[in-house]
């Protein structure tokens, strides 16, 4: 596994989309690494704002120091066709951020002005208004689909309620385990806490969101893998482990995203195991991609092993891409790599002509979570260009 130092110095790589996939790794792991974003911003200057796009996808999970906020902020002050994604990165950052530069930025925001107003509202209610609020929020939308109200509304509740030091923490966790539901569009306020208690870093939650992960609905799966990865503890991943092996194939996908959230050694060294392990194809092709994202040098030789002579996933994702990628970060060469990265390339030109053909997505209908993506990459939204929504 590269130090992080080194991944560091990737997003500065000659390869375009090397630098793309430390930025994602970075991305994925919600990175408060403050140096990241900076360098990110170096690497937008040089770029047109069609590839430009394809950098600022990775970058709204990212922290956000002032200096990067002004230049952000001064970016939209102009004429920016990726200006929705700018304004991502900028609703994300902290509210003593938000408050300084409110004039400014209730003119340069367009798209996401309610957010932002949001934003400051809710960081002007007591705890108990705000624990109150949320559970109310929850109880009026159960029963709609996430895309028939604001569901973000709720999420800048619990993000609120994790800065905040009179939290109750041990009433919530008594909530989440009684209100618990299995319906994907129900139960929202089991969501909003499952995202509060990474934004905590709560341990005494791990218990509780294990289980979560191989729940039927769709919502609480994804939230309890997110608070899980941002808990982002040994325990965490040990649990993970235990639970593994005789677990059901929605638990072992959700899991694995886990693992792809939690960048350290330890982490490694379980993907690894649990590739070694693994039967189910699409199941094994996600954990090979984590070790790649891991950029894990040991793991070069068995997936690509694994890649000739079982074969991979390739509704998920071109599993060649991910080795290549960690093999050229890692100075290792080997015989297939020049022919692969040919193939690659055709598809890329392909892609580019279909994502091109969406631009400006700030434009057009709000794309769902369980979508295709439209740039073209055949993965879920959620898990391609949506992964610049927090």
């Amino acid at each position: 596994m590269l130090s992080q130092d080194k991944i560091k110095s990737l997003i500065h790589h000659s390869n375009f989309d090397l630098c793309k996939y430390a930025l994602e790794y970075f991305s994925e792991s919600f990175s408060k690494d403050e140096e990241v974003l900076g360098l990110a911003l170096e690497v937008i200057e040089k770029l047109n704002s069609f590839d430009e796009r394809k950098v600022l996808i990775y970058l709204s999970n990212l922290y956000i120091n002032e200096e990067n906020f002004i230049t952000i902020l001064n970016k939209l002050s102009r004429k920016n066709s990726n200006y929705d994604l700018y304004e991502k990165i900028l609703i994300n950052a902290e509210i003593s951020l938000l408050e300084k530069y409110e004039k400014q930025l209730n003119t340069a925001i367009k798209l996401m002005k309610n957010s932002f107003k949001q934003r400051i509202i809710v960081h002007n209610k007591t705890t108990n208004e705000l624990l109150e609020e949320l559970k109310k929020f929850s109880e009026k939308n159960n029963n709609k689909y996430i895309n028939e109200f604001d569901f973000k509304y709720g999420k800048n509740i619990a993000y609120e309620l994790s800065m905040r030091k009179d939290i109750p923490i041990d009433k919530l966790l008594k909530d989440f385990k009684q209100n618990g539901v299995e319906d994907e569009y129900d139960g929202y306020y089991e969501g909003y806490l499952a995202y509060l208690f990474g934004e905590l870093k709560e341990e005494k939650a791990i218990s509780l969101l294990i289980p979560k992960l191989g729940s039927e609905g769709d919502l609480i799966n994804e939230e309890a893998m997110k608070g899980l990865g941002k808990i982002g503890s040994d325990k965490v991943v040990e649990e993970i482990y235990q639970n593994f092996k005789n677990n059901t194939w929605e638990y072992k996908l959700f899991a694995s995203g886990v693992l792809t959230i939690i960048k350290t050694e330890y982490s490694e060294k379980i993907n690894e195991e649990l590739f070694m392990q693994e039967e189910d194809l699409s199941i094994k092709t996600e954990l090979a991609a984590n070790l790649c994202k891991l950029f894990s040098k040991q793991a070069i030789e068995p997936i690509k092993e694994m890649i000739l002579k079982e074969g991979y996933d390739e509704d998920n994702r071109d599993l060649r891409e991910d080795l290549i990628y960690n093999a050229i970060a890692n100075n290792v060469e080997f015989e297939e790599m020049s022919s692969w990265l040919k193939d690659l390339e055709k598809e890329k030109s392909r892609t580019n002509n279909i994502f091109k053909s969406t631009l400006p997505i700030a434009n057009q209908n709000k794309i769902g979570r369980n979508e295709t993506c439209p740039c073209g990459s055949g993965k879920k939204y959620k898990k391609c260009c949506g992964t610049s929504e927090k």
